[in-house]
């Protein structure tokens, strides 16, 4: 079982906001990355690894949270699923592969939203 480390990463030497972070493990390869959600540390629940109450998007920035989890969590059962070997280069593969689209046209018409 993977166990995932949630945690705000601040920046420059006084800060007031972070962006949230995940990590975990996989054969002993650390999987680092970030969930590009902007929180302001006064914000930051870090005992529930959550955005507090105080934010007017917390419920939204939460969401986004969890939303990668379950990603990440569908990734490894599928791989335990199929009695395949997870390694830290065929998780980043099958966690950033188009698969989960119908055809290719959805992947590049997300892909362009994402990046444009």
């Amino acid at each position: 079982m993977v166990t995932i480390n949630i945690y705000l990463r601040k920046y420059g030497s006084e800060p007031t906001s972070g962006v949230v972070w995940l990590s975990f493990y996989i054969n002993r390869e650390k999987v680092n990355f970030s969930t590009k959600v902007s929180v302001d540390i006064k914000n930051w629940n870090d005992k529930k690894k959550c955005v507090g109450l105080g934010d007017k998007s917390a419920n939204d920035k939460n969401l986004i949270i969890e939303n990668i989890l379950a990603r990440i969590n569908n990734v490894i059962v599928k791989y335990r699923l199929r009695d395949r070997k997870l390694t830290r280069a065929s998780f980043l593969k099958a966690y950033n592969r188009p698969d989960d689209y119908k055809t290719f046209f959805e992947f590049v018409s997300e892909y362009q939203k994402k990046n444009h």
